[in-house]
């Protein structure tokens, strides 16, 4: 055999061997899709990543019969992931099919009931307000027949956007000593959140502290990052509203290091520090941080804040050029 037949045979030889393994590879590929989990891990990546979240059950939504049980136990883990990461406008995208509609699974009528409620403009106030009625009331019957702790938090944090603060705080209250030795994370994460929520509004704000610090303390405990991330934030703008300035910044750097707090971390944690400088009276360090806030995506209450800012700095930077 010539060189030149020799060089050519092995040539298509290597051609076959390449084709071959492409095809066992692309095979391989389908019958074992590497963004497909087991069920069982679907519950655990959503309880530990909202992002991850999204990216399997969008896959798994579509290999699911529409409509089946499993499929509305994803899509109520979609609306919970896209209502952490703040991606408000997609999420009413995806409420708007379901609102109108008495024949889906209660848990899931309930969260279309709650998100909708919370990503309505403020000019559908009342309708908002309806909708959240109507949620506590189908949470309040599962109540009745389901002793599960939660469901008394998710009704609590009803009654917050209803603005029932103290109906709220008087609800959650007996759960502390009541659950104080069961080790329960993701129950008492929430619970102290809400109760966080409730002091606040009704100015404790020594226990604002105190219940933002626990919520923390079992947000660790979950091993959602996320989470972690979003209790860090709420312990920061505790700090700052009780003026301890020094703490406040020390915990929006730790949110920030952590790098888990969602699409508008870096925007949300800079405008803080500018009110925070803008409250010690540092005007160029208000003006530098807030320099670096950008809009953020899908919500008009941070827009109206940041309006209120502006007018604000503006007036201290007047009053102190008047001064000088």
């Amino acid at each position: 055999m010539s060189g030149l037949a020799k060089a050519t045979r092995a040539i298509g030889w290597l051609l076959a061997t390449l084709l071959t393994c492409v095809i066992m590879t692309k095979g391989a590929s389908a019958a074992q899709p590497t963004s497909l989990r087991p069920d069982t891990d679907i519950h655990a990546v959503c309880a530990l990543s909202p992002r991850q979240c999204l990216i399997h059950i969008e896959q798994l939504l579509r290999l699911e019969p529409n409509e089946s049980r499993r499929w509305f136990q994803y899509k109520n883990y979609q609306l919970d992931a896209l209502f952490e990461l703040e991606r408000l406008e997609q999420l009413a995208t995806e409420l708007k099919p379901w609102i109108a509609r008495d024949d889906i699974p209660l848990k899931f009528k309930i969260s279309v009931l709650i998100y909708t409620a919370k990503t309505l403009p403020a000019s559908d106030k009342d309708i908002a307000n309806q909708y959240m009625r109507n949620a506590i009331e189908l949470l309040e019957q599962v109540s009745e027949v389901n002793r599960n702790p939660m469901i008394v938090v998710q009704i609590a944090n009803s009654l917050n956007q209803q603005k029932e603060y103290q109906r709220g705080y008087d609800m959650l209250l007996p759960l502390v000593a009541k659950y104080e030795n069961r080790h329960m994370p993701r129950f008492q994460s929430e619970l102290f959140g809400n109760l966080g929520h409730f002091a606040y509004r009704l100015n404790k704000l020594d226990e604002h502290v105190d219940y933002r610090l626990s919520a923390l303390k079992w947000a660790r405990l979950t091993g959602n990052d996320s989470q972690v991330a979003i209790t860090l934030y709420n312990v920061a703008r505790a700090y700052q509203m009780a003026e301890d300035y020094p703490m406040a910044l020390d915990f929006l750097l730790q949110t920030e290091q952590l790098g888990k707090f969602g699409d508008n971390d870096h925007t949300l944690i800079n405008f803080r520090r500018a009110e925070i400088a803008l409250a010690q009276g540092q005007l160029v360090e208000a003006e530098r941080y807030y320099g670096k806030v950008e809009q953020v995506k899908g919500s008009t209450h941070y827009q109206d804040l940041f309006t209120q800012f502006e007018s604000a700095l503006t007036q201290a930077k007047n009053t102190s050029q008047s001064a000088e």
